[in-house]
Parts: C-alpha cells; structure tokens; sequence
C-alpha cells in the first residue's frame, strides 16, 4: 500500500509539473508573439513615417477648400501643379499652412482678367468656380506677372510659386514670393477631422 501511495504521489508531482511547464511556455509563446508585433508596429511606423505625416491647416487662406484647425494626411511627394502642399510659412517661426502650387520651376505666371496663363497658355482653375460664382463685382484674383511681384520672369530652379484659394484674403507667394522645395513638407492627400469633412484631394 505504501508503495502505490508513493506512485501516487510520484505521478501527482509529476503532472503538476507538465502542467507548470505546459502554462509557462504557452507565457513564453505569448511573450513572443507579443513582441513581434510590437516591433512589426514599430518598423511599420517608422517605415510610414518616411513617406507620409500629419499636418493641421493654420489659418483661412485656402477657405472653403481647407479650413483653419483641419487635420490632413501629407505625403513626402515632389509637387505638382494645381496640387495642395504643406508647407513652413515663409517669414513664420514655427507656423505651418497650406498652399495650391500655381507655378513650378521654368513656369512664366501671370493673371489677366481673373484667368491664369502659365507659358502663355490659359488654365481652368475650377476649384475657384463656388468662389468666383459669389463675387458680386471685381475680380477674385488681381491682375499681375510674376515679374512685377519677384522681379524674375520664371520660377527659378528649387522654387515654386504659390497662392491660397481664397484669393482675396490670402497671404502667399504674391506677398513673400517663392517657396523653396526645402520649405515643402509634401503634398496634401486626405482631410482626415473633422470626421464629417473627410475627404480625399
């Protein structure tokens, strides 16, 4: 009897071992895959973060289109014409705005009778149509050349000419001239707040 009590005992201790060793590679298991995650979110957002980055609009230049407080998605991507950029205010310590890129290098600009010509050619701007549609005299962008405001007949190299949608009320390249490519953070893609105005540019 003494025997089988000490087999018993034997086998007891024995299966709370394998279920102590069982639980506690199951935690290791666990721990594992815990940290794989976390270093595939880890390597995930840094790798995201060199091609895209959150930006807030400051500022009513580009009303309606992009309103003061507005959360936007940036992408680390060279502009192109007619695209919305986020960029460092010229001339502002630490302030951050949006842009519609009118002009890129070797561009020659100007405005005549509310129609931008760009090389000599004419360009719709049809995000201004709402705008233009509520003026009840004038014109929404003021005759000029890129000449007359920067004393250079094109966009240099490195350069792009800028305006706000709000034409009216808009400090841009007409008051502190070309944005260095430096400047520019990247081109603007999604709105993303507030959530009832998200919408994809």
């Amino acid at each position: 009897m003494a025997k089988k009590r000490k087999r018993t005992r034997k086998s007891s201790v024995t299966s709370r071992h394998q279920k102590k060793s069982r639980s506690t590679d199951r935690i290791r298991k666990l721990k594992a895959l815990g940290l794989a995650f976390l270093m595939m979110v880890v390597i995930l957002v840094g790798v995201g973060s060199l091609f895209f980055s959150f930006g807030k609009m400051t500022g009513y230049s580009m009303m309606p289109e992009v309103s003061n407080g507005d959360v936007l998605v940036i992408a680390k991507q060279q502009p192109k014409r007619f695209e919305l950029i986020y960029l460092k205010t010229p001339n502002k310590t630490n302030e951050r705005s949006v842009r519609r890129v009118i002009g890129v290098p070797g561009d020659e600009i100007y405005y005549q009778d509310d129609q931008l010509f760009v090389n000599g050619q004419g360009k719709s701007e049809r995000y201004l149509n709402n705008r233009k549609a509520e003026l009840v005299e004038g014109y929404l962008t003021a005759d000029f050349t890129l000449e007359e405001l920067t004393g250079k007949s094109r966009v240099p190299s490195g350069y792009y000419f800028v305006l706000g949608d709000n034409r009216q009320a808009a400090t841009d390249s007409r008051e502190y001239q070309f944005v260095k490519q430096s400047e520019i953070i990247g081109i603007v893609t999604t709105r993303i707040y507030p959530l009832d105005t998200i919408k994809n540019y």
